[in-house]
This record gives structure tokens, C-alpha cells and sequence, in this order.
């Protein structure tokens, strides 16, 4: 017996091809990926605009945070075959963040995790079914794609004689989009479900777009104009952590937020600043708050009323600053992210209300 066997609760099993009907994603809702048309692909960025990048950039740009496929079907049981261009195997996380699939169902009036899709260490392909109904009854279900790996083409399968379509039309019609370090693509999440836009995007029942890019969020220029070109109600800004120093950030932050702002005049504007974990506020992260508090004032004092400002250091109640928000003092863990989408949620819920 492999170790990994010896408890049942970990074993994935693979589908039984000719139990299923299966359907290609393309068939359902796709929701997160405001240039998909233009793409054909889960690539995050127009990739005219993303071949121009450093090798960095262009390989985080292909990773799906807040990417949700949105179906319904009656199926009691499901099955999902996915071929990667490229998975992630970190030394940090797991393969459910890395390459795996987080399925959510709708039940007594919300979506509830139902389990998560992933793959074998040493797997190129992900293949595994799951019980997810005790009856035939239509639910709606959301499908969260990996966090890093990049995923070319994937299909799901429902039971033979079962029907699988796109996903019930939101009530809210409204978007929140995000822009951000590795904080707002999700590291440390274990899960796709449990970054802080995604836990968001679910407690006010909208759709996000998240373009966090780990460890290459520099606020250039060409992003914002790109950005500024897109559709969504409230905007998220947690540019900070990249940044080497205090006078490159000086340049790049209150620019790219007045690209935004000119494009987008009623739109509100969340800045936030860098989580802290740690006793001290460092000398660099000191300044660049400082510099994210001017862009702040600024705009207030020029009559927008539409701007707000989270301090990252008051997301964290000091008793759980440490072990319990973050595996190791940089980035958030599932409870540091909740922390920060219920703080966010407190200024978003008054924008971005489900509409009756």
C-alpha cells in the first residue's frame, strides 16, 4: 500500500470514461477573463500586450486566479479531465492551489465547497470524479481554475442522460476589479476558493477580475491604459509589495491610479496597503504607505469622494498577526485572506449590492 492510501479520505480516483457524457468548458459561463474573446485561452492579459513582458511576467500572466466556469446540471456525480501547458509544482503549496480546481454548489442559499479537482505530484493531465449530489435535482455549481499551473483545455463529465448548462444569470450584474501583487493572485491560499478577491466576489454575489501578478506588479503605464479600458464597478488596488524602492513607487502609483480615475470618474476606489505580519513596519513599507496615503489625500482633497484607504497592518487583529494570518510573515494564509475580504467588504458592500 503507497502511504498516501492508507487513509481513504486522500485517495482521487480517476473517471470511468464511459460512465460520463463529457462537455468542453467553453459550452458554460466563463467569468474573470475580460479578454477571452480576444485570447481564446485562460491568458489573463490581451498576449499582443503580454509577449512584450519580461519572461517573468509573461509566465504569471498565464495562471487563472478568480477564473470561474459557471454551470448548471442534475448530475449526482462529476468528472474532470484537464490538460496543462505547463503545472506547477511549488515548494510552498499543494497541487489543490498549484493545478487543482475548487468546485463550489449552490445550497440553502449559498455556495458551499463540494470538493476540489487535482492532479498527482508528477502528473501532466488531471483526471478524477466525485460524488457531488444525493439526488437529480438542478444546482448551480462555480469552478475555480488553479492559481499557477497554466491550463490549456479542460472537460467536464456528468453522468450519461444527465444535463449540464451554463450557469443561472446573476442577479448582480456588477464587477469589482483587482489589481495587486502576489497578496491578490492568492499566495498563500491552499485553495483557488479562498483568496481574498474570490472570497469577496462570493460575499457580495458578483463577478471579479483579478489581475494580481506574483512578484511582478510594478504599476507600468501600458496596464493601467488597458485596464482603464475594461467595465467594472469598484476597483481594488493593492500595488505596493513589488516595488524596490520608495522612489520608484512614487512614479508609478499615483500615475497609474489617475489613469484609472480618468477613465473611470465614478468608480470607487479601494488603495490598499501592504498586509504586515510583522512587529515592526519596515523602512521601505513605511514609505511606500506613506506615498499610498499621498495618492489618497490628494484625490480627496481634489473633491473625490469616491476613494478609501486600507492601512495592511489594521487588517490583522494584533493576537493573530503572527501564526494565525500567515504560514511564513509575507503573505496571507486562508484566514489572513478572510480577515482581509471581510475588511474590504465593510467599504465594498455599500457599491456593490445584489440588484432585485
Amino acid at each position: 500500500m503507497k502511504k498516501h492510501e492508507a487513509d481513504k479520505n486522500f485517495v482521487t480516483y480517476s473517471a470511468k470514461k464511459d460512465e460520463y457524457d463529457f462537455h468542453n468548458y467553453r459550452e458554460l459561463t466563463i467569468e474573470g477573463l475580460p479578454f477571452y474573446n480576444e485570447n481564446k485561452n485562460f491568458t489573463r492579459l490581451p498576449i499582443p500586450m503580454v509577449e512584450t513582458f519580461s519572461e517573468n511576467m509573461q509566465e504569471i500572466c498565464k495562471g487563472s486566479p478568480g477564473t470561474v466556469i459557471r454551470f448548471r446540471t442534475n448530475s449526482k456525480k462529476m468528472a474532470l479531465y484537464c490538460e496543462y501547458d505547463w503545472k506547477r509544482e511549488s515548494d510552498s503549496l499543494s497541487q489543490l492551489s498549484d493545478a487543482g480546481f475548487d468546485l463550489y454548489k449552490f445550497s440553502d442559499g449559498e455556495f458551499r465547497l463540494c470538493n476540489n479537482f487535482r492532479p498527482g505530484i508528477g502528473e501532466d493531465t488531471l483526471d478524477m470524479e466525485m460524488t457531488v449530489s444525493d439526488d437529480n435535482e438542478m444546482y448551480d455549481y462555480m469552478l475555480y481554475l488553479p492559481l499557477c499551473s497554466w491550463v490549456r483545455d479542460f472537460d467536464i463529465g456528468i453522468d450519461k442522460g444527465s444535463i449540464i448548462e451554463k450557469g443561472s444569470e446573476r442577479k448582480n450584474k456588477k464587477k469589482i476589479l483587482f489589481y495587486g501583487s502576489s497578496v491578490t493572485h492568492g499566495a498563500c491560499a491552499s485553495r483557488p476558493g479562498l483568496t481574498y478577491p474570490v472570497l469577496l466576489g462570493r460575499m457580495l454575489d458578483c463577478e471579479i477580475i483579478n489581475l494580481g501578478f506574483s512578484g511582478n506588479c510594478f504599476g507600468e503605464e501600458v496596464i493601467a491604459r488597458k485596464m482603464a479600458e475594461l467595465d467594472f464597478d469598484l476597483f481594488v488596488m493593492e500595488y505596493g509589495y513589488n516595488a524596490e524602492t520608495v522612489e520608484y513607487f512614487k512614479a508609478t502609483h499615483e500615475p497609474f491610479f489617475k489613469i484609472i480615475r480618468q477613465s473611470h470618474p465614478d468608480v470607487p476606489v479601494i488603495f490598499i496597503s501592504r498586509p504586515e505580519f510583522g512587529a515592526k513596519t519596515s523602512p521601505i513599507q513605511a514609505g511606500i504607505k506613506q506615498v499610498i496615503k499621498e495618492t489618497y489625500q490628494n484625490a480627496v482633497d481634489a473633491g473625490d469622494k469616491l476613494v478609501h484607504f486600507i492601512d495592511g497592518r489594521d487588517m490583522f487583529p494584533d493576537f493573530m498577526r503572527g501564526d494565525y494570518s500567515t504560514p511564513e510573515n509575507v503573505h496571507p494564509n486562508d484566514r489572513g485572506f478572510f480577515e482581509m475580504a471581510k475588511t474590504i467588504y465593510k467599504i465594498a458592500e455599500k457599491y456593490i449590492k445584489t440588484e432585485e
